[in-house]
């Protein structure tokens, strides 16, 4: 069994989902270990003796919602500045690499450089944009994309989106995470703007170090503050993954702006009646293709021609066998597709299974993404452990790098249980998951429960990885109860558990909507244009 931890002073990366529910599960906690929030309501007060003394978000951004808050600006299409794009590692640069002695800066006096020409380069390359385009409408039934702390508030659906049914889209998912920071009043706890660029340990603290993009005064602002114990919350869609591909470089320069992640993807209105190809047959891939079908001459690059491997590696493993399988296979659906790509020449594209074409207009990879922690990568933590990640299908390191080790419920370093992560088992109820995360976090951390041993800890990630090839950390609808069960063992006394309150059936029933749902887009039936078809705000 664990050390008693003495933990007061908290960091939270990212204020996303995960972030804002953590930073809201720590607040109800007291500092005899029970929770005030008791019932699945938003009335659940705060503790007149509080567990934690301080708390903070840094929130990279300068508003809450992670990925859920859309931005016409977006990442680079291609990572034309690095050898080995396929590698998370030398995409994002370290913004604090070349700071020397921090230790004497803080947020009051912090140590200011400008922002010049090759700061703003490095800016760019952040990858710190959303992913959401304009007609992106969640998978999962709107019900269940909420926090059990709010069950009586769901997501509100504009008349627009009515179509969508059951699910929520993009703007109703980031007006409710705008609502929920305000019924609580998380934002007073965010440093906005804030990006978190080292994270070490020195004796029993946390060293944060934090560059703060200050534009009244055009410069970067650096300290370093330490904490008690540290919460990653930077959710899994941030560093995209290209694969690596023989004359891929020498294509992509020869054709700017051709070549894209789905990442910064944001409408169809430039592809209509374009040569397009799709990288990919995940859930991604489908939400997309359904839009270009109807208008454009769709093409797409799979892992085979038919029905794609139940196996196939992706950002949503757990769902491939069931809608998109039917989809992927129907004969009717007038798209060509093709193997995986084998290489790049001059303007043509040549797959594995003998086929090629030329002249794209556009080539869109839908490929997942990696999971990266770069403020974990650094010099400081070298041997440490923390945490590992490694290809997401063993065997072939040409593959996102999803596979996590070392993380006792994907949410305890088994090294330093002071440190922690949230959001990385991957599942279809992606808020309430998180939300158990932290719920353990805060049961853990405020003493009122102590982890299981470390051989035990190290054995969960075993059966994890025993007998698979890919989709380590992935659960579907029916695994991921259990998943919640074991973080909710761990949770503060008197912590109602929401489990309960999910309705079997859910996730399976709303497949089959996802499934008539691209059927009526990719055959003409909805239209992506239509006016009553488009989203509205409802802040």
């Amino acid at each position: 069994m664990q050390s008693p931890l003495n933990i007061k002073k908290i960091a939270i990366i990212g204020g996303g989902p995960g972030g804002l529910v953590t930073l809201n599960e720590l607040l109800h906690t007291s500092s005899d270990g029970s929770s005030t929030i008791t019932s699945p309501h938003s009335a659940n007060k705060y503790p007149s003796n509080p567990a934690f003394d301080e708390i903070v978000v840094f929130e990279q951004n300068e508003c809450i919602g992670g990925v859920w808050n859309y931005s016409d600006r977006t990442d680079p299409k291609f990572p034309q500045y690095v050898d080995d794009y396929s590698k998370p590692n030398g995409l994002r640069p370290n913004l604090a690499a070349e700071i020397n002695d921090l230790n004497n800066c803080t947020e009051a006096a912090p140590c200011k450089v400008p922002i010049d020409a090759d700061v703003s380069s490095k800016l760019d390359h952040l990858w710190n944009k959303s992913g959401v385009y304009d007609h992106l409408f969640t998978n999962i039934p709107n019900h269940l994309m909420r926090f059990s702390t709010s069950f009586d508030e769901p997501v509100k659906l504009d008349h627009n989106s009515k179509a969508y049914q059951p699910f929520a889209t993009h703007p109703n998912v980031i007006n409710y995470l705008k609502n929920y920071a305000k019924k609580y009043d998380l934002e007073k706890y965010v440093r906005f703007n804030s990006s978190v660029e080292k994270v070490y340990k020195v004796n029993d603290n946390w060293h944060l170090t934090i560059c703060k993009v200050n534009k009244s005064t055009n410069t970067l602002e650096y300290y370093t503050e330490k904490f008690d114990a540290v919460v990653v919350s930077v959710g899994r869609f941030n560093i995209p993954f290209y694969p690596f591909i023989a004359g891929q470089k020498e294509f992509n320069e020869k054709h700017p702006g051709v070549i894209e992640h789905s990442k910064s993807f944001r409408s169809t209105d430039d592809l209509i009646g374009k040569k397009v190809l799709i990288v990919g047959s995940s859930i991604s891939a489908m939400d997309i293709a359904q839009y270009l079908i109807p208008v454009s001459d769709l093409h797409i690059s799979s892992n085979t021609k038919g029905v794609p491997r139940a196996c196939e590696p992706t950002e949503n493993t757990q769902q491939k066998a069931d809608w998109t399988d039917k989809v992927f296979g129907d004969p009717s659906l007038n798209w060509t597709k093709h193997g995986r790509i084998a290489k790049f020449e001059a303007d043509t594209v040549i797959f594995e299974d003998g086929s090629q074409e030329s002249n794209f207009d556009a080539i869109l990879y839908c490929t997942g993404y990696h999971l990266y922690f770069p403020f974990l990568d650094i010099p400081e933590n070298e041997g440490k452990g923390y945490i590992s990640v490694t290809s997401g299908y063993d065997g072939n390191p040409n593959y996102a790098l999803t596979k996590v080790d070392n993380l006792y419920l994907y949410t305890f370093t088994i090294n330093d249980p002071t440190l922690c992560h949230t959001g990385i088992a991957q599942n279809p109820l992606f808020f309430l998951t998180s939300e158990a995360n932290a719920v353990a976090i805060a049961g853990c951390w405020s003493g009122n429960k102590k982890l299981p041993s470390l051989e035990v800890q190290r054995n969960f990630i075993k059966s994890r990885h025993e007998g698979k090839k890919s989709g380590f950390q992935s659960y579907d609808e029916t695994q991921i109860r259990e998943f919640i069960r074991l973080c909710y063992e761990l949770a503060p006394s008197g912590r109602f558990d929401f489990v309960p309150y999910i309705r079997e059936g859910d996730i399976m029933e709303s497949k089959e909507v996802l499934h008539d749902l691209f059927f009526k887009f990719a055959k003409g039936e909805y239209n992506e244009f239509d006016p009553s078809l488009q989203f509205s705000d409802l802040s």
